[in-house]
């Protein structure tokens, strides 16, 4: 590779995560300590499957901003952080945990297939995608207020 070129980060667009020995010590401790608080008794339906990680990768990014991390840190900080939460919410609630990829390309296909009998309403494409993206923030708001308490004691950086 050039020395003009830029590369991806690691723990993103097919770079390999930094190993955890070489992450920030602090962040680490703070996100271990965030995985041992997590609100996992709040996780009852698949919307707040996806609004606790929703919370979760927002706190990677504002702690990799508050420690000024590289990007090389926040996004495998955000790889292993993910992986950890998701495998303790699928231990708490199995029944919500997501499909596996080969079950949710075919789900999609069969969506994408049903859409498009729906000719007549070219008119409204974007509208779905615009409400929903609302929708997303507001449930990941609400499920942050709801679960403040679970945080209160959390490490400063």
């Amino acid at each position: 590779m050039g020395d003009d070129e830029v590369r991806p980060p690691a723990g993103s667009a097919g770079r390999p995560p930094l190993p955890v020995e070489a992450l920030d010590p602090r962040a680490t401790a703070i996100l271990q300590w965030r995985e041992g608080q997590l609100p996992l008794r709040r996780v009852r339906t698949r919307s707040s499957w996806q609004a606790l990680q929703s919370v979760e990768a927002a706190a990677v990014w504002r702690l990799a901003s508050k420690l000024r991390l590289d990007d090389d840190q926040r996004y495998s900080l955000l790889r292993y952080h993910r992986e950890r939460v998701e495998r303790l919410m699928t231990e708490a609630r199995p029944d919500l945990a997501p499909e596996p990829p080969e079950v949710r390309g075919q789900l999609r296909m069969l969506r994408i297939m049903k859409r498009r009998r729906r000719r007549w309403l070219r008119f409204t494409i974007g509208w779905g995608t615009w409400f929903h993206n609302r929708w997303v923030g507001i449930r990941d708001r609400w499920f942050t207020v709801t679960t403040l308490h679970y945080y209160r004691a959390a490490p400063r950086p």
